[in-house]
């Protein structure tokens, strides 16, 4: 009877045994469950993040290509401002140097009024 005593406890703690490690189980099951729920809506936070932060840098990146196209029109604008004005200043020392250059009496274009009264 000792015997039949003995095996009847042993089921019953082979019995607590197994209840306890499914209970264990199913909690890592349900824990696992949880982490993953918490990955997947880390991740899609991550992600919706990184979807705004991309739209971002393209939309700087094309607000500075604009800003430096137009930087260059005004550049180019203002290079060819310059360049004609250099150009009708060089005409003026050109004309300047020519007046100076010219012998006294080739400079006077039109002819004095006497002095005399008739």
């Amino acid at each position: 009877m000792a015997e039949n005593g003995l095996s009847e406890r042993v089921e019953r703690i082979e019995q607590k045994l197994d209840k306890q490690f499914t209970e264990v189980q199913e909690h890592f099951v349900e824990q696992r469950k949880y982490i993953e729920f918490a990955y997947d809506k880390m991740d899609q936070r991550v992600t919706a993040g990184f979807s705004r932060l991309d739209q971002r840098v393209d939309d700087l990146d094309k607000r500075m290509t604009e800003g430096f196209a137009r930087l260059d029109q005004r550049i180019d604008g203002l290079d060819m401002r310059m360049t004609d004005g250099f150009s009708r200043l060089e005409r003026k020392f050109d004309q300047f140097i020519d007046t100076q250059s010219r012998p006294a009496s080739a400079t006077s274009h039109r002819a004095r009024p006497s002095k005399r009264r008739r």
